[in-house]
């Protein structure tokens, strides 16, 4: 792993000056994780120096404090989402974190009664999850055709192993809008190895039978590619199978604990992949869709009022999502497994409970603004995910990925002529005869 401290030139006015070669700076703010790129013939710290202080399209770099935007369930302004966790799946997927947790036992909590929940706390996005949720879709049915009669509106979205598709299902999806995302490996070979039924037979052929219906039904879905080591030896035919068949997708990077076999060479497997997937396909969005990737190109600053910072948790957890589980009780994240529950209630012990449990999340930010820590992209550290870190490394922000995504990240740095059209938000500017790239025109 590159670590950015190797090029380190100076900080001066709470701006962080990289080397990166001799002819490329990057500039980056020690608040806020605004950057930008100078590239010039023989370029030196002080000529780099001069440009900030003379091109004003520079200033969003210039941030000189923070404060901390601290929000909680109660009080958010940000569309709250909820997650519905069905218990039981058809599938008994190799790789999967819950497989010994399946239960046959019903949703338990009726439709009725979530949706009373969800209007009083204000959600608008509704996740179906498993499990398999379809095996629930009566449910679902109700507890859709119930907001309509109330008047309430959701973002329906559903995450399905699509092995148990109907034309019926695919029009109620089309007919209420649903973002669907289904489970897809890669060609039979690889999928089959993996998501398989109880009986061992793989699930390929059904799930190929629910692309056609999807596509039939003129229904967008984006297929969900879960990173394996027969992913890695496989990568070139499952992208080509991908883009054979014209499907989007996205890519599930798994989840590792520090005693998990191969796990550091699968980091390592992923590290090559990336590099060289984005040397041939560009800084896509399966790449940007990268979980806490992007945060890379979207600093805490406005543009137009660099002078403070507005820090606030990009994890959502505790504060604009939930997930709820079949017996009623409810958890910041699907992912934080081991972490407390809460009980299904709206009484005075459920904000209580709320506020106290997302207390270790909230101190997280604080130790990340901590005038000790030094790093150079807070913001990085910032939107990764907790749960990946706490399962790896019992600590909120030991995210084993910064460092990947920092190399990552610096290749799109060396090569940023080639890659910056890829990504919206970088911006190439011309000034006293030098190339500027930068994250606001």
């Amino acid at each position: 792993m590159v670590n950015f401290a190797n090029f380190f030139v100076e900080e001066k006015d709470n701006i962080y000056y990289y080397a990166l070669s001799k002819t490329e700076f990057l500039l980056v703010n020690k608040f806020t994780g605004a950057w930008a790129v100078i590239l010039g013939r023989s370029i030196t710290f002080d000529k780099v120096q001069e440009l900030v202080t003379a091109f004003d399209k520079l200033n969003y770099l210039k941030t000189k404090s923070f404060e901390i935007k601290r929000e909680n369930f109660f009080n958010t302004k940000k569309g709250k989402s909820l997650t519905i966790i069905f218990p039981n799946c058809n599938l008994r997927c190799k790789y999967c974190y819950i497989k010994n947790s399946f239960s046959t036992n019903n949703f338990k909590v009726s439709p009725l009664k979530l949706l009373l929940f969800c209007k009083e706390f204000n959600f608008n996005k509704i996740t179906f999850h498993g499990g398999e949720p379809l095996l629930y879709f009566d449910w679902i049915k109700k507890f859709v055709g119930l907001a309509e009669e109330l008047n309430i509106s959701f973002d329906y979205v559903i995450q399905t192993n699509a092995t148990l598709f109907t034309p019926e299902i695919v029009e109620f999806f089309k007919e209420h809008n649903f973002s669907v995302g289904i489970s897809l490996d890669g060609p039979r070979f690889v999928h089959d190895a993996n998501r398989v039924f109880p009986d061992g037979s793989g699930s390929f052929d059904k799930v190929m039978r629910a692309v056609k219906l999807l596509k039939d039904h003129h229904v967008p879905f984006e297929v969900l590619v879960t990173m394996t080591d027969l992913f890695f030896e496989h990568s070139k035919e499952i992208i080509t199978f991908l883009k054979k068949n014209n499907l989007n997708y996205s890519f599930n990077v798994p989840f590792l604990t520090k005693n998990f076999g191969g796990g550091e060479d699968l980091l390592s497997h992923l590290e090559t992949f990336l590099i060289e997937y984005t040397d041939h396909y560009g800084f896509d969005s399966a790449i940007m869709n990268l979980h806490g990737f992007s945060s890379f190109f979207t600093p805490n600053v406005d543009p137009n009022n660099p002078d403070k910072a507005v820090l606030s948790d990009n994890c959502g957890a505790g504060i604009n999502s939930l997930a709820v589980y079949s017996d009623g009780s409810l958890s910041f994240c699907p992912l934080l497994l081991t972490y407390p529950k809460l009980h299904f209630s709206s009484n005075t012990n459920f904000k209580r409970e709320l506020l106290e449990l997302r207390k270790p999340l909230d101190d997280r930010l604080l130790t990340l603004i901590n005038p000790s820590y030094t790093h150079p992209f807070l913001p990085l550290h910032k939107n990764l995910c907790p749960a990946r870190a706490l399962i790896y490394s019992k600590n909120f922000n030991d995210d084993y990925l910064v460092p990947l995504y920092e190399n990552l990240f610096l290749h799109f740095l060396k090569n940023i002529g080639h890659f910056y059209e890829d990504v919206h938000f970088v911006h190439k500017l011309s000034f006293q005869g030098l190339t500027i790239y930068a994250l606001f025109k």
